[in-house]
């Protein structure tokens, strides 16, 4: 008889994880205040200290690798937000595909005219 596989379901990357989560739901996780986690989501943060790789680290379940992986692409493409909250997946993809005008757009899908921008830049 031939033994089943178990199939695991593949690791969600650290930018997917963070899809959907509050930057409050991000500092409780992380234990970084809510104001860092808000910089480092922006970009802003182009050193970020070895205590911080460490509590993203444990905190989310990834490698400082990883993580550090994550924070160089969010100098390029920041996560973009609407109402303190990072847009999920299907939203980015669907202001990426309306060819409506950015102010369109951003009204039709309740984010700001940047944010559409930055989706739309960054794809």
């Amino acid at each position: 008889m031939i033994a089943e596989v178990e199939q695991h379901p593949p690791r969600l990357t650290l930018y997917e994880t963070v899809l959907g989560m509050s930057r409050t739901e991000l500092a409780e996780k992380t234990g970084l205040g809510r104001k860092q986690v808000s910089k480092l989501l922006q970009g802003r943060c182009t050193q970020p200290r070895v205590d911080t790789i460490r509590c993203i680290s444990e905190g989310l379940g990834y490698t400082a690798d990883e993580v550090l992986e994550f924070l160089e692409r969010l100098q390029e493409s920041p996560m973009p937000y609407r109402g303190g909250r990072v847009l999920d997946s299907e939203t980015i993809e669907g202001i990426r595909a309306d060819d409506g005008t950015t102010r369109e757009v951003a009204a039709k899908w309740g984010t700001s005219s940047e944010t559409v921008s930055k989706i739309r830049r960054f794809k």
